[in-house]
């Protein structure tokens, strides 16, 4: 969803619910591992307040940039680099302008869904898209 802010401007940010410690559909699989736990945490109240024109409390809850949580991954390369014929290691790092769209972060021992979802979450990061968990309450 676009939410607009009077601190930050327009931001795109991708919703995860979160209900009785679990995360919405495939997520869950990161909910302990370095690349969930980049994802912001934001109350049901703050979100409300921003979709009602309220914006400070949704950004002070922000915390790390989608650009951010890039940089803190505990490795920028590719888990998929010893078998994949499009490995280039100057491409094959997060950081890369010419990302492949094969890309896997490395480390995080989930399976492979859950290496899609990681995945997919570096592909929104790169897109500035901010990954917030919201709790139920």
């Amino acid at each position: 969803m676009k939410l607009r802010t009077v601190e930050k401007g327009d931001l795109e940010v991708l919703q995860i619910r979160e209900r009785e410690g679990k995360w919405e559909g495939d997520w869950d699989e990161l909910r302990d591992t370095p690349v969930g736990k980049l994802f912001s945490r934001i109350s049901k109240a703050n979100l409300d307040h921003v979709l009602h024109g309220y914006s400070r409390p949704f950004v002070d809850a922000l915390g790390i940039s989608p650009e951010g949580a890039l940089r803190k991954l505990p490795s920028k390369e590719c888990r998929k680099r010893s078998d994949c014929t499009f490995y280039d290691q100057r491409k094959c790092l997060t950081t890369s302008s010419n990302l492949p769209w094969c890309y896997e972060p490395e480390g995080l021992n989930v399976s492979e869904k859950g290496n899609s979802v990681a995945s997919e979450a570096v592909f929104r990061w790169r897109e500035r898209v901010y990954l917030v968990v919201v709790p139920e309450e």
